[in-house]
């Protein structure tokens, strides 16, 4: 089975693997390549929420969403601190008027 874990790229201090997860929730339609990350991770260390830059979910060495962390807060759960987050997906090609690949175009 693929290893699912969580990346957080930090503002100069390189990223952050997280396999801890609690839940997660990624909402993609097949004929847009908008995406929607819901998911909550177990932190093992301090993290300074303001430094997370991107988010990223894997499954084994496929990344399945990269985006910017539109909501971040954390909680205290049974003693373990949980962090809690929802990031929409970034769509660069969107701005060359290409469609990203594995979506279908052309769809009558």
């Amino acid at each position: 089975m693929a290893k699912i874990y969580i990346r957080f790229e930090l503002i100069g201090s390189g990223n952050l693997d997280y396999r801890n997860i609690v839940s997660a929730r990624l909402v993609k339609d097949r004929y847009t390549p908008y995406s929607e990350l819901k998911a909550s991770v177990v932190l093992n260390n301090s993290i300074n929420l303001n430094n997370i830059r991107r988010v990223a979910l894997y499954i084994g060495s496929r990344r399945m969403h990269y985006g910017p962390a539109d909501y971040i807060r954390t909680r205290v759960r049974g003693g373990k601190t949980v962090l809690e987050l929802i990031s929409r997906g970034i769509t660069l090609m969107l701005g060359q008027n290409e469609p990203e690949p594995g979506v279908w175009s052309k769809v009558s």
